[in-house]
């Protein structure tokens, strides 16, 4: 016959096997020992995930209470098999069954695993793996206004644009046509930077002609070549110069 010896707590241990002899009507003893492990955690899973902002909360099944117990590891890569130690639960916390990672790069998938681990630094077999894709967020672009100078015969468009953190560039789109259009104009491009906030724009067209009305819309485009378009405005531009009242004498 076999057996096998499986402590149930962490660390070395040691046993004694006896077992008895019918025919010979004798018990004999056999030294045993062996290594205990804890096991591994089990259904990992996403519960929470702002991933358009590179945040997700992970949660797996607590292990049975186990003498020895220190805490969980969390290993992280962008590729399948993670070996990447990515963070670790409070020490001591058997029930610290969650942990939320952030600073993940978008445009990007993470595999994730989990492990246990006991005094003596010796990890359980991994938990189930799983993935989550870090979208690339497009910016946020409001077209707000426009104001025509006579003097000029040009006209000045506003608007704003959100990058969410991503690199991203800017222009307005302007035609007497309804956009989108392919003979529509374009003011200079222009850099935005990557911030997390409303960055305001406005910028100057070519020579309009008069008597017409005009549509025009702002554009983004981060580094990613995600595009947004923002939301379409028209105005109109007089036939004849409108000018100012005179001053009074």
């Amino acid at each position: 016959f076999s057996a096998r010896f499986l402590p149930l707590d962490v660390g070395a241990k040691t046993g004694v096997l006896r077992f008895y002899h019918n025919a010979q009507n004798r018990v004999d003893s056999i030294a045993v020992s062996g290594t205990g492990q804890l096991p591994a955690p089990l259904s990992l899973r996403v519960v929470d995930s702002t991933t358009s902002l590179g945040r997700i909360r992970l949660q797996w099944n607590p292990i049975p209470i186990r003498q020895g117990f220190l805490r969980y590891n969390i290993y992280a890569a962008t590729t399948p098999d993670p070996l990447l130690l990515q963070d670790s639960t409070a020490s001591g916390r058997i029930d610290s069954s969650t942990k939320d990672i952030s600073g993940l790069v978008v445009g990007t998938r993470y595999y994730f695993s989990v492990a246990a681990v006991d005094s003596f630094r010796f990890e359980s077999p991994f938990s189930n793996q799983v993935s989550v894709a870090i979208p690339v967020r497009s910016a946020e672009v409001t077209t707000t206004s426009a104001s025509f100078d006579s003097l000029s015969g040009k006209a000045t468009l506003r608007g704003a644009v959100n990058p969410f953190g991503i690199t991203t560039s800017a222009w307005f789109e302007y035609d007497s046509l309804p956009l989108p259009s392919a003979s529509a104009r374009t003011t200079v491009q222009r850099a935005l930077g990557s911030g997390a906030t409303q960055v305001l724009l406005d910028d100057t067209t070519s020579t309009l002609s008069r008597g017409k009305s005009y549509f025009f819309r702002l554009v983004a485009q981060n580094s990613f070549n995600v595009r947004s378009n923002g939301n379409v405005v028209s105005f109109f531009v007089p036939a004849i110069n409108v000018l100012p009242p005179a001053a009074p004498e």
